[in-house]
């Protein structure tokens, strides 16, 4: 139990530091967003939008999956030296690459730009390489800062970023009025600061040195990793890019909005995912199956527990929200952030089972799902888009993760962990229930959804989803990080 407790406490402590930061940086983005799409055009969001996404896939795409890579290593390990050695290899090595990368994408600019459909599209294919560059070396330093358990250093140095970023983007594309490049240049300028901060808390010491063993070793773990993001990009983004392809910048844009609030929450969520996964590659690696079991599972029920409830959130009020944050003219994506945000649910589970498989030394498992659902994304949406628009690639989206929970269950077991989807299939029955009841008695009565959205926590207990021992560890841990930060204020201090 005391083991167990620890663990609690190791992930809860974590998850706060960065989580705190986290929602900050959403809420900002969202801030910044409102302001977009009120001060641009719907082909210029659009544009953004495309830029983003374009950097976001070269980044992660060059590399070669070392971003799971790199802070597995680094936590598994005691010794500084070797962690210096790795640090520096790999900054090394990321150096080289975005070099050969920007060649690459000075070549091949023609062939690219035969593929896009847009008023914007110089502008598109000149902005991408410059926030690839920065995009890239932010997430090679997120990584080492997650590997060497700085969360508060992560979490500290987003919200500094986040709120550099809005005042950059209320000043050149609220007052200048700058538009497309406004937006590019307040998001090159805020990964140039989160670099210069990140590099700054690593604390390494720079040596003009390059592994080649162990970078081969790194790679040779990376490359199913990496393979892995690639299908799995095709799964998430595919239907961004034929939607592009189709209907336009313009057409980007609406579904962007569309999927602006859950992929708000897929950051939030790549925060607990930030702590689980170097801290349940060490469960496994020093108390094996017993334990990994017990952060699996409790993890599982969590992460269900608060996607299925935001999910709820959302379905009532998501017109209201629609309106509040953007506009009037986008209430037309409402049913197909309404489907979006249910297959949230099934996709943060199917990312944790798969996360669980990289940290029990499996890498090349998630690789072979992400094959399938790349492969039904791709089916699915060229089938289907052309007919149901928008919210046809928001049932592809669903039944892309529906299909990859049995898979992934099924290699976990033949590892001799057993996870446990029962919570799960509790709260989907939970949601129908309440969602049903929302539209046939009064959908646009306030008091009935939010009487409805309450009923969610009664009828999580009856269905033992969540018990009142949870709420009584959730509230001891609360209680110890506020005594903890609390003996940390200077007046506490000169007291003691």
């Amino acid at each position: 139990m005391s083991t167990n407790k620890s663990i609690i406490s190791h992930f809860f402590s974590g998850t706060i530091f960065i989580g705190f930061a986290r929602v900050s940086t959403i809420v900002l983005g969202l801030v910044s967003v409102m302001l977009a799409t009120r001060y641009l055009t719907t082909e210029a969001y659009g544009a953004y939008v495309l830029v983003m996404l374009f950097s976001s896939f070269l980044a992660q795409f060059i590399s070669f999956g070392l971003g799971l890579v790199i802070p597995r290593y680094l936590a598994s390990s005691e010794d500084e030296l070797y962690k210096t050695t790795l640090i520096n290899t790999v900054f090394h090595f990321r150096i080289i690459v975005v070099f050969v990368a920007g060649l690459l994408i000075a070549v091949f600019r023609p062939l690219i730009a035969g593929f896009l459909d847009s008023a914007l599209l110089t502008d598109i294919l000149t902005a991408t390489p410059l926030v690839f560059l920065f995009v890239s070396f932010s997430q090679l330093f997120e990584s080492i800062l997650r590997g060497r358990f700085e969360f508060r250093a992560i979490g500290v140095i987003e919200f500094i970023s986040e709120v550099f970023e809005l005042v950059l983007l209320i000043l050149l594309v609220v007052v200048y009025r700058m538009g497309f490049w406004g937006l590019i240049m307040a998001k090159a300028a805020t990964r140039a600061i989160w670099i210069v901060l990140a590099y700054r808390a690593i604390h390494f010491k720079h040596r003009w040195e390059l592994d080649a063993p162990l970078l081969k070793e790194l790679l040779k773990f990376g490359f199913p990793l990496q393979m892995q993001f690639i299908f799995d990009f095709a799964f998430s983004k595919l239907d961004t890019l034929i939607v592009g392809s189709l209907l336009g910048a313009r057409g980007v844009a609406f579904y962007d909005i569309a999927r602006k609030i859950p992929d708000s929450l897929m950051q939030l969520y790549s925060v607990f995912i930030s702590v689980y996964f170097p801290l349940s590659a060490n469960v496994y690696a020093t108390e094996k199956r017993e334990k990994t079991d017990y952060v699996l599972n409790n993890s599982i029920r969590l992460v269900a527990f608060l996607a299925a409830f935001a999910a709820l959130i959302i379905a009532f009020f998501g017109k209201n929200i629609i309106v509040l944050l953007f506009s009037e003219e986008y209430l037309a994506v409402y049913w197909v952030l309404v489907l979006l945000m249910i297959g949230l649910v099934v996709d943060m589970v199917e990312e944790l089972l798969g996360y669980s498989l990289v940290a029990i030394g499996e890498p090349d498992k998630p690789l072979y799902i992400n094959i399938m659902k790349a492969a039904i994304s791709l089916v699915g949406n060229l089938a289907i888009l052309p007919v149901l628009g928008y919210v046809g690639a928001a049932l592809v989206y669903i039944f892309g993760n529906l299909v990859a929970l049995p898979a992934n269950v099924f290699f976990l077991r033949k590892k001799g962990i057993s996870p446990d989807l029962g919570a799960s299939f509790k709260l989907f029955i939970i949601f129908g229930l309440l969602f049903s009841s929302f539209l046939l008695w009064n959908p646009d009565s306030v008091p009935v959804a939010l009487f409805l959205a309450f009923l969610y926590f009664p009828l999580n207990l009856l269905l033992s989803v969540i018990t009142l021992r949870d709420a009584s560890i959730l509230f001891g841990e609360v209680a110890t990080l506020w005594a903890k930060l609390r003996d940390k204020l200077p007046g506490r201090q000169k007291a003691q």
